[in-house]
């Protein structure tokens, strides 16, 4: 896939907590694709009900990147918290 690299999060907020989550394998081919920089989408995270409602919406450029006999990639990943 690509190479392992550092993340800093010098400027975090130190009270926050940090997620683990599973991505599915067709975004992480997706991400993959990706130049490296720039936006490859956006988190949205809504309280419903007591539970965290999250979606990760592709950016559509990323979405055109299949290679020849693949699907187009989904837009949209909705997951849930508890």
């Amino acid at each position: 896939m690509s190479e392992k690299t550092e993340v800093d999060l010098t400027g975090a907020k130190q009270n926050t907590g940090v997620w683990l989550v599973k991505v599915p394998k067709y975004l992480a081919q997706q991400w993959a694709k990706a130049s490296g920089k720039g936006e490859v989408g956006k988190l949205n995270i809504e309280k419903k009900q007591g539970k965290a409602d999250v979606s990760f919406t592709l950016n559509e450029d990323l979405t055109s990147l299949s290679a020849l006999g693949e699907k187009a990639a989904s837009v949209r990943a909705p997951g849930t918290i508890q």
